[in-house]
């Protein structure tokens, strides 16, 4: 009598779960659509950052000079050196012990804000002679807001 008991009671367990699961509740078993949207933005930047290195092999005083040049050849081309001028490395070799030219290198990044800045930067840093630059990277000051912008648009298209 307890095993027909028992095995009742196991029975009615089993079928109580068993309801307790229907299709009804199931996310997955509903009928969806999926859709996908793309949307494009081009966008001029507004942060530039140009690599500029001087180079000297006779001496430290010939490094200060290109400095003092490229200094003022960016304050023609309306740059505030104290602001968007930095340092980024300076090293310097010396390929005997004791005799021979130390061979000096400074490194500078430019931030500029527009591309005819970047034109008249070049013009300048070509006309003093004896100056590496190019341009490091470009950026957007509002980036994460641009793409923000493209996702909501991309939205509005799969809506659509």
């Amino acid at each position: 009598m307890k095993k027909t008991v028992l095995l009742l009671v196991l029975f009615l367990g089993t079928l109580a779960l068993g309801m307790a699961q229907s299709k009804e509740n199931d996310f997955l078993d509903q009928p969806y659509i999926e859709v996908t949207g793309t949307a494009m933005m081009e966008v001029v930047p507004d942060e530039i950052y140009v690599k500029i290195i001087l180079r000297d092999q006779r001496g430290k005083t010939e490094l200060e000079q290109q400095e003092k040049k490229l200094f003022q050849t960016l304050q023609k081309v309306g740059i505030d050196v104290k602001k968007d001028l930095a340092v980024r490395n300076m090293a310097g070799n010396r390929y005997k012990l004791k005799s021979g030219a130390m061979k000096l290198r400074k490194e500078y990044v430019l931030l500029l804000h527009d591309v005819n800045t970047l034109e008249r930067v070049f013009a300048g840093l070509e006309q003093m002679g004896g100056v590496e630059a190019e341009v490091e990277r470009v950026d957007h000051s509002q980036i994460e807001k641009l793409r923000r912008e493209v996702k909501e648009d991309a939205i509005k298209v799969a809506k659509e």
